[in-house]
């Protein structure tokens, strides 16, 4: 995997959790309406302060209705040992969706609880620490339900502190993904390096044998050389012999570098040709030229 991929990979997840965190914070707690309540403030017919004292007292207002606290209780037992610190308010009497929404608002911010407002007609919540999504969501969960307060009360508390996973869970898959690519990258190139590596040696061992093979060659001209007595034809001889023992000095060592090898293949061949010309000049000037007898 090249690099420039690679930081691309860390810039999408930067981006990504920028993004999630962001669209966290723009879906954040849904806002308690009514901040002020004036004394004896009524709404759709319940005075606030009356329900909110129940409310504080134990979670559970139930007025003008024949639900019993005691049936709600458990259920707002059950929010706050998951919690969240949850009231809810049902009643018998009448009233419109936004009257019922305004009750909610005004009894959140009273009491500081995620509050959930149950009428014969209408059912609405308000929280200052669930999201506007999840509260809505709960609110959907509870209106399942019906007129059944008892079961729409658990509804609500059972979706409201349901663990989702949410974006983190996307987050995190990228975080896998990505580890995932490191980890084959640096798998790749471990195998590329031993192929590369491989590969190399092959090039030298190929390089060491030709480099030997002139030996002899270079054996042979140097007796021949040295009987025609021409100073010119020892210079080049001496400087290819020179050239020679250098690159056995390196091809005898281990290469690994492919510009190494490269640069070795190019000054062999170089010295393959020069001893060559050298060889077909010596036949030139003294054809059938042997090298001197050993003493005898």
């Amino acid at each position: 995997m090249p690099t420039n991929l690679l930081r691309r990979l860390l810039t999408l997840l930067a981006v990504l959790v920028v993004t999630l965190s962001l669209g966290l914070l723009s879906s954040g707690p849904a806002s308690a309406k009514g901040l002020a309540l004036a004394d004896g403030e009524i709404i759709g017919g319940i005075t606030v302060a009356t329900a909110a004292d129940d409310l504080r007292d134990d979670g559970v207002a139930a007025i003008s209705t024949s639900i019993q606290a005691s049936a709600l209780a458990p259920i707002v037992a059950d929010a706050r040992s998951r919690h969240l610190e949850f009231g809810v308010l049902v009643t018998g009497i009448e009233m419109s969706q936004a009257s019922c929404n305004d009750l909610a608002g005004a009894l959140s911010a009273a009491t500081g609880l995620t509050v959930l407002v149950l009428t014969p007609e209408a059912g609405k919540a308000s929280s200052s620490t669930l999201s506007a999504s999840v509260l809505t969501d709960a609110q959907d969960a509870a209106a399942v339900y019906g007129t059944d307060d008892v079961a729409a009360a658990r509804a609500f508390v059972a979706k409201a502190t349901e663990r989702s996973s949410g974006p983190w869970m996307l987050i995190g898959g990228v975080v896998v993904v990505i580890v995932i690519a490191l980890l084959g990258w640096a798998w790749s190139r471990r195998r590329s390096r031993d192929r590369a590596g491989h590969h190399l040696e092959e090039l030298t061992a190929a390089l060491q044998q030709r480099s030997t093979a002139l030996a002899d060659e270079i054996l042979g001209l140097s007796e021949r050389v040295e009987v025609l007595g021409r100073p010119d034809l020892e210079a080049r001889f001496d400087q290819a012999g020179a050239d020679y023992s250098r690159l056995q000095e390196t091809l005898g060592q281990a290469v690994t570098d492919r510009g190494a090898v490269n640069t070795a293949a190019t000054a062999l061949s170089d010295l393959e040709r020069r001893l060559d010309q050298l060889d077909r000049e010596v036949d030139a000037l003294a054809p059938g030229i042997q090298p001197p007898s050993p003493a005898g």
